[in-house]
Order: C-alpha cells, then sequence, then structure tokens
C-alpha cells in the first residue's frame, strides 16, 4: 500500500458502521434476561431485533437521496440524533415492553444512517481503484 494512501475516511467509516452493528449485536445476550423480566417467550422478546431491523432497513432508502442532497454531515447528525432518542425511549421504557420496542425501532430508523454514510463517504475520498484494491 503506498505511504499517500490516506486512512482516515476508512478509519471513520468503520467507526460509523459500528455503530449500527453494535446496536443489533449488544441485545443478543441480553433477550434471556428481558424475557424474564418481562414474562415473556422467546418468540415475543425477538421482537426487538424485529422493529429494530424494520426501521434500520427502510431508512436507508430516505437516508442515500438525503445525504446527496443536503450533505453528508447533517444527515449523519440527524441519524444519530434520531437513534440517540430511541436509546433515550428505550432506557426510560424499562418498565414498559411496548416502549423498549418503540424505541428500538426509533434506534434502528436513527442508525440506518450509519451503514449508507459509511460507504458513501468512502465513495467520496477513494477513486474506484482505490476501492477495488485488495
Amino acid at each position: 500500500m503506498p505511504s499517500s494512501f490516506p486512512l482516515r475516511p476508512v478509519l471513520l467509516a468503520c467507526l460509523i458502521v459500528s455503530i449500527g452493528q453494535l446496536s443489533v449485536g449488544l441485545l443478543f445476550p441480553a433477550l434471556p434476561s428481558i424475557a424474564q423480566n418481562f414474562s415473556l417467550n422467546a418468540e415475543q422478546v425477538q421482537r426487538l431485533i424485529s422493529f429494530y431491523l424494520l426501521g434500520f432497513g427502510p431508512s436507508q432508502l430516505l437516508y442515500g437521496p438525503l445525504s446527496d442532497a443536503i450533505g453528508r454531515k447533517p444527515v449523519l447528525l440527524l441519524g444519530i440524533a434520531i437513534s440517540i432518542a430511541g436509546l433515550v425511549l428505550t432506557v426510560s421504557g424499562v418498565d414498559n415492553f411496548s416502549l423498549l420496542l418503540w424505541g428500538r425501532f426509533l434506534q434502528g430508523l436513527g442508525a440506518g444512517c450509519c451503514s449508507v454514510l459509511s460507504r458513501a463517504s468512502l465513495r467520496d475520498s477513494y477513486s474506484y481503484q482505490h476501492l477495488a484494491q485488495p
């Protein structure tokens, strides 16, 4: 790899995309405890993952064109703010499973920007030849 190859965009993209991935992965070990706390079965508590993905997946269709129109940074900050609002709703809904579900949905809605904008920022920062290198 040449010494003039800038690594900062790659590191930033890795950090951004990890937000969305950690939001899903960190919940898996807690699912049995959540099920026990709310007296739910495994299928019911797995809706926490489903609601997150229902927000995460379709929101990517909005963040791409929006970031092209108004810029990457404002859209990233908006998405992270929505994700934090979902986190606050999730934490405040510790006694209400419905609030947990809607908080997870908001988290997914906000975190959808991370996967879109990490790829877009890499395409903005590097030429096709640099992106295609193994």
